[in-house]
């Protein structure tokens, strides 16, 4: 069973759920990135959550000659033998033509390592 939000946290988890993981990304999500698409998918035979998004980033960061630049990316999901997992990219348009099909190669072939 579970411990509490701060008992995993002491223990070096961060989150307590599943859907807390899920939630605490909407709910930190940087400012200028929104979700676009959020649907169900399997990982190593798993149910998990892939959501896409997209937005602009101001860059270079904390630079005071930063402009908005687009980005898109993914961000994934999954609890695997009672681990929760987050696998994620984000870049611009333009390089999420090499990116979503690498990416989405790596959603096949991903399988944890056991201890």
């Amino acid at each position: 069973e579970r411990g509490t939000h701060d008992e995993l946290v002491k223990q070096g988890g961060r989150y307590a759920t599943f859907d807390d993981m899920v939630k605490s990304f909407r709910d930190t999500l940087q400012p200028g990135l929104r979700v676009d698409r959020e649907q169900a998918i399997q990982v190593s035979g798993r149910p998990a959550t892939q959501l896409e998004v997209s937005g602009e980033l101001w860059l270079p960061w904390k630079s005071p000659d930063a402009k908005p630049v687009p980005v898109k990316g993914q961000r994934v999901f999954l609890e695997h033998d009672g681990k929760l997992y987050e696998i994620a990219w984000l870049g611009t348009p333009e390089a999420a033509t090499t990116i979503e099909p690498a990416f989405a190669h790596l959603l096949q072939t991903f399988a944890p390592l056991q201890k």
